[in-house]
């Protein structure tokens, strides 16, 4: 019994805080990381495809990838170095009949998406971002851990402190 009255206060939901200091903080700290993130995804990012539906232009999908160099010793060409691509980023436009555009973009680094925006008309109203985990010692990707959040109506997380900002800010 006392094991489940432990975990209670790590299932429940944190009370938003209003420290407008904090907060202001946290939400510069969510926007540093998500353009430190945009920059060193898109200039390790060698190469992009455009996709545009049959119909027309109404939805436009970019997506970058990384050029990897691996080598298979195993196969019959071995020694040989081939290219792979792995996933850098995607972008997706579109553009409703209203005129209203919406665009989500998401970034990878090491397999995992780190980085996540959305905006209407060109304004953000959503950012997240994770980081990436790793085995302490070796070099392996264990998975990803949310690091923060960003809404248009000014809900803001940094880790795991909530935050509210007294008045909802252009991002």
């Amino acid at each position: 019994m006392a094991a489940v009255l432990s975990l209670l206060p790590r299932l429940t939901q944190a009370q938003a805080v209003t420290d407008v200091a904090r907060a202001t903080q946290a939400r510069d700290s969510v926007l540093l990381r998500a353009n430190t993130y945009r920059q060193t995804i898109e200039q390790q990012a060698a190469r992009f495809d455009v996709t545009v539906h049959r119909l027309g232009k109404r939805r436009r999908v970019v997506h970058g990838y990384y050029l990897k160099k691996s080598t298979n010793p195993n196969s019959l060409n071995a020694g040989v170095v081939s290219t792979k691509r792995e996933k850098a980023w995607k972008h997706v436009t579109r553009t409703l009949a209203t005129g209203v555009v919406r665009e989500r973009y998401l970034g990878y680094l090491d397999g995992q998406k780190v980085l996540e925006e959305t905006r209407t008309n060109h304004q953000t109203t959503f950012v997240r971002v994770s980081r990436v985990v790793r085995a302490s010692g070796i070099n392996l990707v264990m998975g990803r851990a949310r690091q923060g959040l960003l809404t248009s109506e000014g809900y803001v997380q940094w880790g795991r402190e909530q935050f509210l900002l007294t008045a909802p800010t252009k991002l």
